[in-house]
């Protein structure tokens, strides 16, 4: 804190208590930056309006730099971003192939709800549950996948990837493996057969087997 000599005048002091107050003023703008930051890197808010980019000119804009940034790029940019979501997948949902999210505990119908009313903050960062009984553009699921997305760019960053790709490219990633993960938990959901009786246990795990098997074959 800037101190005044004795004997100063009235104007020193008030120079002295001015630049307090500035000084106060910087650090409070300062907290406040690096708060917002914060958020939009752990909770996967932009501040872009969501709005904005739902409207089928911005989304037509979207889908042909998709499609550029897609023919211009060497094979292995593409394995290698197929690699880390692949990674932070299984980080995230304790899964090392597309199978074992079977498992998967859904996001409960009451907090979905709630999400979708502004009623609570929706997906828990520490806990990520997508909600499989919606596809990738519901509101629940989509911020999950923002908050992937956040996650793999700040990764970027932090680790100084090799390649590094827009967030469009990325989040249409995620979305194709979201549609994959939701294909096989709802395969392996219980099923009435054609006789209109439930399919027993054995039967669904046979029909997976089939389906691990031939995922291993396009491996």
């Amino acid at each position: 804190m800037p101190s005044v000599p004795e004997g100063s005048s009235d104007e020193e002091q008030e120079r002295a208590n001015m630049t307090l107050s500035v000084s106060t003023m910087v650090e409070a703008v300062t907290k406040g930056i690096e708060a917002a930051i914060c958020n939009v890197m752990v909770n996967g808010r932009s501040f872009t309006s969501p709005s904005s980019k739902h409207t089928p000119q911005w989304r037509r804009v979207e889908n042909e730099e998709l499609q550029n940034e897609k023919s211009m790029e060497p094979r292995k940019h593409h394995d290698f971003i197929l690699g880390v979501v692949h990674s932070l997948l299984k980080e995230k949902f304790d899964i090392t192939q597309d199978i074992d999210f079977i498992n998967h505990k859904r996001a409960s119908a009451a907090d979905v709800q709630a999400y979708e009313q502004e009623d609570s903050p929706g997906p828990d960062t520490n806990a990520l549950t997508f909600d499989l009984t919606q596809n990738h553009s519901s509101l629940w699921n989509g911020k999950v996948l923002n908050i992937l997305l956040c996650k793999l760019q700040a990764q970027c960053e932090e680790q100084n990837w090799p390649v590094k790709k827009s967030d469009n490219y990325i989040l249409n990633v995620l979305c194709d493996h979201y549609k994959r993960l939701c294909t096989v938990w709802r395969n392996a959901q219980p099923k009435l057969g054609t006789s209109g009786s439930l399919k027993l246990p054995t039967e669904v795990e046979a029909r997976l087997l089939g389906q691990k098997l031939q995922i291993m074959k396009e491996s």
